[in-house]
């Protein structure tokens, strides 16, 4: 195993907020959580948006994409910026991983939310991620056809204008015009790969053992050649298995449901699933001891 790396990471630098990790998908960046920003988690949490290993602005090592190396990066993160607990939400890859950490690392995990991903994915979803991750390591002519190449995309039935600073997010530009996409394909297919060597009963068993409120948001819409990303019958089981375990449907497909009315939808039910968790956790704790309020409320 690779020694853990520093992560590129926005911090919206609340203090007293709860704190709130959200993981990006398999050959996304922080960034695509911009709008869920906008949409209500930046007034109510210490929001954090990492760049993954070989992704956005995050060191890229040729080898070390383990969930177990994606885990050391994240938990080397949250100690150097001195935080003990965290809730975390995920999107796609960014969800298992953050199942993944709270499994081995429950002292550090408050709550967990998992976007359009569960123990199982739709049998096609091979062939769907090779289309996305047809622009990695690619050189464009220009920044605008980069762009309208990722709007012709079958999947990107909407378009939304903070998708643009996720797609610039991780290229180079040359003094000619044409730009370089730094994000490599082999980095992500060792993520990728990683992932599937967990049989789905063991990811079944690790969401069986958290006990914090956990979220599990489907995409209503399908993803390419009418089939959803994750079949939702799959979001259910795993759902149905946490202890506080919840499903909900968010409009858009496994793209677009991060903007739009998705992005507010999110937004909405991370903070009432989340914070009067939360309250109710500090409550319980002042009762059993009077002075532990001080200590607890942030």
């Amino acid at each position: 195993m690779t020694e853990p790396i520093s992560l590129y990471c926005r911090d919206n630098e609340r203090p007293d907020a709860p704190v709130l990790l959200l993981l990006h998908g398999l050959a996304e960046n922080g960034r695509s959580f911009d709008a869920l920003l906008d949409a209500g988690l930046d007034a109510r949490f210490r929001v954090l948006t990492p760049d993954l290993r070989g992704r956005g602005k995050s060191p890229r090592p040729e080898w070390g994409y383990s969930l177990e190396e994606h885990c050391q990066d994240l938990l080397a993160l949250l100690d150097r910026l001195n935080i003990k607990q965290v809730y975390i939400a995920g999107h796609s890859f960014g969800g298992l991983l953050g199942l993944y950490v709270a499994h081995h690392h429950p002292h550090r995990v408050h709550g967990l939310a998992m976007i359009d991903v569960a123990h199982q994915l739709h049998p096609m979803s091979p062939l769907f991620l090779i289309l996305q991750i047809d622009r990695l390591g690619k050189w464009f002519p220009s920044e605008e056809k980069y762009l309208l190449s990722l709007r012709a995309m079958p999947f990107m039935t909407s378009w939304d204008e903070r998708m643009r600073a996720v797609f610039l997010e991780d290229v180079v530009r040359s003094e000619a015009g044409p730009l370089w996409v730094l994000t490599q394909k082999h980095h992500v297919l060792q993520a990728g790969t990683d992932i599937l060597r967990i049989p789905a009963h063991t990811w079944r068993q690790y969401a069986l053992q958290f006990n914090g409120p956990a979220l599990l948001l489907s995409a209503t819409e399908p993803f390419m050649m009418a089939q959803p990303m994750v079949p939702v019958r799959h979001m259910l089981a795993l759902a149905a298995l946490a202890p506080n375990g919840t499903h909900l449907m968010i409009p858009g497909n496994h793209t677009t449901m991060l903007y739009g009315n998705g992005a507010r939808v999110i937004a909405d039910k991370l903070i009432r699933k989340f914070l009067p968790f939360r309250k109710q956790s500090v409550d319980n704790r002042q009762q059993a001891d009077p002075t532990a309020l001080a200590a607890t409320a942030r």
